[in-house]
Order: C-alpha cells, then sequence, then structure tokens
C-alpha cells in the first residue's frame, strides 16, 4: 500500500507542475478563462498532494520526510503566490525575481529530497 502512495504522491507532483507551467502560459498569452480553469484545477491537486503527503508522512515517519513536507508547503504557497500575483498583475520587478529564484530552489530542494534523501 506504501508504494502505491508513493506512485500516486509523485504523479500528483508532476501533474501539479505542469498545471502551474500551463496556468503561467495562459496568463502571459491573455487567456483569462482558460487560465482560471486551469488555476482552479491546480488548487485541487494543491490539495491532493497535501493529503497524500500527510498520509505518507503518518505511515513512515522520518526526519527528511517531515523536512520534505514542510518544503513542499513552501513551495506550493510560492506557486500559488506567483500564479496569483501574475494574475493580478501585483508582481513586479525584483518581487517577481525573488518568487521565481525561490520556487526554482525549493523545487530542486523538495525532488532532492524526494528522490535522494527520504
Amino acid at each position: 500500500m506504501y508504494d502505491g502512495m508513493i506512485h500516486t504522491h509523485t504523479l500528483a507532483w508532476f501533474v501539479m507542475l505542469i498545471l502551474f507551467a500551463v496556468t503561467m502560459m495562459l496568463f502571459k498569452s491573455n487567456r483569462p478563462k482558460g487560465a482560471k480553469i486551469v488555476q482552479m484545477t491546480l488548487r485541487l491537486f494543491y490539495v491532493f498532494v497535501l493529503v497524500t503527503g500527510a498520509t505518507l508522512l503518518i505511515m513512515n515517519f522520518y526526519w527528511a520526510t517531515a523536512v520534505k513536507g514542510i518544503l513542499a508547503v513552501l513551495l506550493i504557497f510560492t506557486m500559488e503566490k506567483v500564479t496569483t500575483g501574475t494574475k493580478k498583475g501585483t508582481l513586479h520587478g525584483s518581487q517577481k525575481m525573488i518568487f521565481w529564484v525561490q520556487f526554482a530552489i525549493l523545487t530542486i530542494v523538495v525532488i532532492y529530497f524526494g528522490y535522494f534523501v527520504a
């Protein structure tokens, strides 16, 4: 059962990252209705990832898994901040750069913890 949950969680992360990229592309190409639909689907996957991640943490608690969980929540916050800020047009200049760098670093660290540490 644990292996199936890991695969479900990994697939949900993969889909979530794809939906994030599609949402950003739709916002940049000035298609707000399509972007809104994909963004709502992305938010559903946020919940799905958090639930499967919490289940995995409960099934096999390990310090690295807890750290990955905290970093993953920060990554989801960053993704939501970037999509919402882009939608509203409130991310500008250095603030935009900070969130994109934060997104890149957190994505790399979460993937590293997921595949090589935990």
